[in-house]
């Protein structure tokens, strides 16, 4: 059996070896320029994960017991919180609303709230999805408009910040 440290980083090599596999369209959120009316749709999708992210964060955050985790996840909820405010804006911004999540988005939080060990959630959220996000992101740049870019690279900032705080804190939890 791998210890903690050992999965992480055999999780972070299995998740890169998978991410190059991919073809190219799989790789970027949005691999064509988006019309007005897409890019409205793509980003309700992006709001729906960010608050229902925000929301299963929170409650596996309650099934923690050490407190240096808990103090890295509390972060994580907020983050994920403000992108999905921040994305709203944008939304409303375009002339849309941010309608109603997809059952794929549902069942993927009912997935995450069944995991009760943090190997188990970050294995399926932090270490895989918000890796490949971030790389997405930036590929996804050249297809949205201006003022989306640029409210992406905000929030990448500041994700980049909480990333090296968690990389510090992960070196004293494990």
């Amino acid at each position: 059996m791998l210890d903690t440290k050992e999965f992480i980083d055999q999780l972070g090599k299995d998740n890169e070896e998978f991410y190059n596999k991919q073809q190219k369209w799989a790789k970027s959120y949005w691999p064509d320029k988006l019309s007005h009316e897409a890019l409205i749709i793509s980003l309700k999708t992006r709001f729906w994960n960010e608050l229902l992210g925000a929301e299963a964060i929170a409650r596996f955050m309650l099934k923690l017991d050490n407190v240096n985790l808990k103090i890295l996840v509390g972060r994580q909820v907020g983050d994920e919180a403000k992108h999905s405010h921040y994305v709203k804006k944008r939304i409303e911004a375009l002339g849309g609303n941010i309608g109603e999540p997809l059952k794929e988005q549902l069942d993927y939080i009912e997935t995450l709230d069944r995991f009760d060990y943090p190997e188990q959630f970050f294995a399926a959220q932090q270490f895989t999805v918000e890796t490949q996000s971030i790389k997405r992101n930036k590929q996804a740049e050249d297809t949205i408009d201006k003022e989306t870019v640029e409210m992406f690279k905000k929030q990448q900032t500041k994700i980049d910040s909480f990333a090296k705080e968690a990389d510090a804190l992960k070196k004293k939890v494990i």
